[in-house]
């Protein structure tokens, strides 16, 4: 079968809700010290994007913002030492603008971060809002923190379209926007570039962006739209799906590729996960071009990595709801539910992952990589009671060095639950071969490469 005829199976019906932005950090509180093994696994293939930067216009967003800041600064509107502070207004007008006009422009509005503020306020002031960085104006709890300078700089950087500092653009992303985004805003508004400084050079203001202010939010939401234009499309192509600055050799554009090559028109909105990735990665590794060896070496390296951290995670997610439970009880329940599931396991192979976990976690890189043996053994053969212990021990480990206590521990033949932010009932048998919970930042790059070439928006 050529590569252009395979597709994915039709893997169910995924439901997508809307998240609170915060809510979605809070649960990266890692009890088990994965993060930074996944992390560095995952950004072998994808060297710029990060879990939380899924939204292009997210982007468009910040960059417009560091534009507006930069302009005031440099013509002494407001002291360098205040840079952010006309950012974070800009951030608020665009995310009531592009809420305002979304029935026009078809933007999916659930991407903006503080949407949920957007909304209340929109509504409460019949289409008038304050703009403000004081408390009460900002659209998150800390929109510093959570918003698009929080959460978008790393990554921006990393695309080479934000300075180190945070405090101007690379020449690329300036270019960009004077050659494709800024003629748009003069043409569609009058004086428009300089209305908007004007209008974002107060430090408090009302804005209402199908009223008085019509013709600004109005252009805004459609700069902001989720249609792309060439320019557009080729500058974003580059620096964020195709990883140009990060990953240089290639690696990031034709992982894109082959993901692009692998979908139909209905998987596109299903998160990434083990089936696509197998797929992938049997293509990669059967290719004979090097580019695709390497792109399938690490996709099978993630595989046999997640095939042991994902049930890990589940096992002590479930740890954490049996609260005052005997042990023999629980480690036997892990066992009715999962005994003879794990024969796709092959701890030897873990054995390949030394140089790469020093990489991601220093000295106690080899000690790691040897509980992560002893684990996916005490899976493969059926060894419950090992399971429970050897997560317990992890998770010990992991909260001393951060100088706490263990979420839960053995207190006589029972477990002791201390601290639990969240559990959940194990994946069913059948389903552990192909168990994904670890995103190694590839649904990212699923999720903005669709956005970018639009493969989600109807023609």
């Amino acid at each position: 079968m050529a590569f252009n005829e395979l597709s994915l199976p039709f893997e169910g019906t995924f439901f997508f809700t809307e998240v609170d932005p915060e809510a979605a950090l809070k649960d990266s509180r890692d009890p088990l010290g994965f993060q930074p093994v996944w992390s560095h696994f995952g950004r072998k293939l994808v060297g710029n994007l990060t879990t939380v930067t899924t939204s292009v216009r997210g982007f468009t967003t910040l960059l417009l913002g560091h534009w507006v800041a930069g302009q005031l600064v440099e013509s002494a509107k407001i002291d360098p030492a205040d840079y952010i502070e006309p950012f974070l207004r800009f951030e608020q007008v665009a995310a009531y603008s592009r809420f305002a006009w979304q029935s026009e422009t078809g933007d999916p509005v659930n991407t903006i971060r503080g949407i949920r503020r957007v909304e209340a306020r929109f509504s409460e002031g019949n289409g008038r809002v304050r703009i403000a960085t004081d408390r009460d104006g900002q659209i998150l709890s800390n929109q510093k923190t959570y918003g698009l300078w929080g959460l978008y700089s790393v990554a921006a950087e990393n695309s080479g379209l934000l300075s180190s500092k945070r405090d101007r653009l690379q020449p690329a992303a300036l270019k960009f926007l004077e050659d494709a985004v800024l003629p748009i805003l003069d043409d569609r508004l009058k004086e428009g570039r300089h209305t908007l400084l004007r209008f974002l050079t107060r430090q408090e203001t009302y804005f209402e962006p199908k009223g008085t202010d019509k013709a600004l939010g109005k252009t805004l939401a459609s700069l902001l739209s989720p249609h792309f234009g060439m320019r557009e499309l080729e500058f974003y192509a580059e620096h964020l799906v195709s990883g140009t600055h990060c990953h240089p050799d290639g690696r990031q554009k034709r992982l894109w590729e082959r993901m692009d090559q692998s979908n139909r028109p209905e998987t596109w909105q299903h998160p990434f996960g083990m089936m696509e990735l197998e797929v992938i990665s049997g293509v990669c590794q059967a290719s004979e071009d090097t580019l695709d060896r390497l792109v399938g070496k690490w996709l099978e390296n993630i595989r046999l990595l997640e095939l042991v951290l994902a049930p890990a995670e589940q096992a002590f997610d479930f740890l954490l709801g049996q609260r005052g439970q005997p042990f023999a009880l629980v480690s036997g329940e892990l066992q009715r539910r999962w005994e003879g599931a794990f024969d796709h396991l092959d701890p030897a192979r873990l054995d390949e992952f030394k140089t790469t976990m020093a990489e991601a976690l220093g000295e106690t890189g080899g000690e790691f990589t040897g509980w992560l043996q002893r684990l996916s053994s005490a899976f493969r053969y059926g060894r419950f009671e090992e399971v429970v212990r050897l997560v317990l021990v992890q998770n010990e480990q992991v909260m001393q060095r951060r100088g706490g206590g263990p979420w839960a521990t053995l207190k006589g033949d029972r477990i002791e639950v201390r601290y639990s932010d969240q559990t959940g009932e194990p994946t069913v048998a059948r389903e552990l071969p192909r168990v994904w919970r670890n995103t190694y930042f590839l649904n990212a790059l699923k999720v903005v490469g669709e956005s970018v070439f639009m493969k989600g928006v109807p023609e």
